[in-house]
């Protein structure tokens, strides 16, 4: 096995450093990673085979991000309905 998952948690830490708790929008999430995934692309038409390597590994840790977010907002992916886990919980606690 690779350092790769290293690499992705070490990443994971520094943007979590940098940016702080990141909770968006999919849409916005969605923009982010392909903004990283375009970057994979510009350093591989470059023949930057370093460079691209470190992208890949920012792109797995936006995405691990992005899984975070949605974890904490237990919204679906469509951004409309809310978990129905959530919502049971909160009825049990009130009732």
């Amino acid at each position: 096995m690779s350092d790769f998952i290293e690499r992705q948690t070490l990443e994971r830490f520094r943007q979590e450093k940098k940016w702080g708790e990141q909770n968006h929008h999919d849409g916005t999430w969605q923009m982010i990673l392909m903004e990283e995934l375009g970057e994979v692309s510009k350093a591989v038409l470059n023949g930057d085979y370093e460079k691209a390597m470190k992208e890949i590994v920012e792109v797995a840790a936006v995405a691990q991000a992005y899984y975070e977010s949605k974890e904490r907002s237990k919204i679906c992916l469509c951004g409309i309905c809310r978990d129905t886990k959530s919502k049971s919980s909160e009825k049990e606690k009130v009732g």
